[in-house]
């Protein structure tokens, strides 16, 4: 679902006037054109059911009938909408002065277009009218082009901070341009890969998502630190044995192994989210594999490459004299060697403390809490949570093992008003809905309107009577909420964003009711809890598993890897 919520202008105090609602017609008009969309919801097109007073049939229209003629065609919306509550929430504000008109894409697939779409199609309002996104579809539509803007901010911040200080370590011009150019043609290699991979196999793991974000940051640190420690070593070794062939060969010859066992070990660890449950974690981690492989091959061949090939002055105070960084790590050094118990216990009391802060760690998926204040997707959940009916929703799945029509039953629509009445008394739903709502209504229609008979009937006839008048519309849909054999449907909760950490406890208490409530006395009713909000709670199970899984199969791999490089298990441990 997507949802566009725009208020009146400044100078009108509620939608309901002929202005507005010729503007809401239009924008859902204009959304229902496109091809990409199943459906529209919005306050100019509601269904009204009535009870024609010739014949005494149900008869479905158009809330409201354009041309509006006269202030009286409004006010009797005003008043339908104010004697049915529930419908009024959907689409209007609790204070008139927003309308929310609800879009159905056809599927998944058209996320993205839909929301460039929707945006093309509010442009020429933005001056007149405050106008709100919000709804899961929107966020998937949203979040790529966010990303992409995202990792160019992040990676140029990443450059210029990294390239300040390294002309403060290496104070050479040359040496800092040859570690951005390594750097550079190593994320182009890494992406270019991540392209290739998803163009010849068409594998979902090796899309960009917001997950893979921190690709280019990681990348970017693990080839700074190979081309560094070439640069830096080289430096050294010029500096004693004044012949730039004779010290990039004597660099080689004491880097290639550490270098190659750091890469190899790094890589390793990467491709352990092979074996992640969550599917993107396995591109991002055969991405950032190669990346860090094809960081090493550059840092072990291209770079001495250029280094033999360009002039270093050797009297220069980059090359004859050590960095501030480097005399640093020498005192760094002699502390280390003179006082190896102190340093060792000092470590192992700090590591210790650390490790103690694993029990505080909070797992957190709320998407509204990804994003910083003033992102266009925080704070208009925040005003969906403020205004209308919420943000995220919890389905309930209910059949019956009666078979067909058996949700018809009287007794079986008590029982899933019993629930929904229970959902409508939770702190952050907003809003329930299923085919209860439906027969109440009708019921009450047939019955002049008196809200006495705003109940479910007492006997599957009449229950079918109603549905069945109600059937002979066109414009009657009832599919969304019942299957056609009417032994499966679904109740929808609308819910304002609540935290992660709420979640296990919600779903407890709508268990614990279902069995104690309805269970103990209805045996043939099963409900399913599914939707946003147990998505929620799945995927936050699946973030922990998949860090476990992650770490612990990394350091095996690492540890794997030393051992056999130093024939040795202890100094596996070590590495490890």
């Amino acid at each position: 679902m997507m949802t566009i919520i725009g208020c009146s202008k400044s100078h009108t105090p509620n939608i309901f006037n002929k202005n507005d609602l010729k503007v809401i017609s239009d924008l859902s008009n204009q959304f229902e054109a496109l091809d990409i969309v199943d459906e529209v919801i919005s306050i100019t097109n509601l269904d009204k059911i009535s009870l024609d007073p010739a014949d005494s049939s149900i008869v479905i229209d158009d809330i409201i009938q354009f041309p509006i003629l006269n202030q009286e065609q409004i006010d009797d919306v005003v008043k339908y909408l104010n004697d049915n509550r529930i419908i009024k929430s959907r689409v209007v504000s609790q204070k008139d002065d927003y309308a929310n008109i609800i879009i159905i894409p056809e599927n998944s697939d058209y996320y993205v277009e839909l929301t460039k779409n929707i945006h093309s199609i509010t442009k020429k309002y933005d001056n007149a009218y405050e106008l709100h996104y919000g709804g899961q579809a929107y966020v998937t539509g949203a979040v790529p082009g966010m990303v992409q803007k995202e990792v160019k901010i992040l990676l140029l911040f990443g450059l210029l901070l990294m390239s300040i200080i390294l002309l403060i370590n290496l104070r050479n011009i040359k040496a800092v341009l040859l570690i951005l150019f390594i750097i550079l043609t190593s994320l182009a290699s890494m992406f270019g890969f991540m392209g290739w991979v998803y163009h010849l196999t068409g594998y979902n793991s090796f899309y960009f998502t917001m997950m893979n974000t921190s690709m280019p940051i990681v990348l970017l640190t693990i080839a700074n630190s190979d081309a560094v420690h070439v640069l830096s070593r080289f430096f050294k070794e010029l500096r004693e044995l004044k012949d730039t062939k004779k010290a990039i060969t004597s660099t080689m010859k004491n880097l290639f192994l550490p270098i190659f066992l750091t890469s190899i070990t790094t890589s390793a660890a990467f491709m352990m989210l092979i074996f992640s449950p969550v599917g993107s974690m396995i591109g991002y981690g055969f991405t950032i594999a190669f990346g860090i492989m094809w960081a090493w091959l550059l840092s072990n061949t291209l770079l001495p490459s250029l280094i033999v090939l360009l002039k270093w002055n050797i009297k220069s105070k980059a090359i004859s004299k050590p960095s501030y960084i480097e005399n640093l790590m020498k005192i760094f050094g002699r502390i280390v060697t003179k006082n190896p118990k102190k340093v060792l216990s000092l470590g192992i009391i700090g590591t210790l403390f650390a490790v103690i802060g694993i029990f505080f760690i909070t797992v957190e998926v709320q998407y509204t809490k990804m994003f910083k204040k003033g992102n266009i997707i925080r704070d208009s959940a925040i005003f969906l949570d403020d205004h209308l009916m919420g943000n995220v929703n919890v389905l309930l799945r209910v059949s019956s093992d009666l078979g067909p029509e058996s949700l018809k039953n009287p007794k079986n629509l008590k029982d899933i008003e019993k629930i929904q009445t229970y959902l409508d008394t939770m702190r952050n739903v907003t809003s329930t809905i299923s085919i209860n709502d439906v027969v109440k209504q009708l019921h009450k229609t047939i019955m002049d309107e008196d809200d006495n008979y705003y109940t479910i009937p007492d006997s599957i006839q009449q229950i079918n009577n109603l549905l069945f008048l109600y059937e002979m519309n066109e414009e009657s849909d009832i599919s969304s909420l019942i299957n056609y054999d009417a032994d499966q449907g679904i109740i929808t909760a609308l819910m304002k964003t609540f935290s992660t950490i709420e979640v296990p406890g919600l779903v407890a208490n709508i268990n614990k009711f279902i069995d104690e409530n309805i269970y103990s006395s209805n045996k043939n009713l099963k409900f399913e809890l599914t939707g946003m909000m147990i998505f929620i709670v799945d995927f936050m199970w699946l973030v922990i598993k998949s860090s476990a899984m992650s770490i612990a199969l990394s350091l095996l791999a690492i540890f794997s890897i030393s051992t056999l490089f130093f024939k040795s298990w202890r100094y596996g441990m070590v590495s490890t």
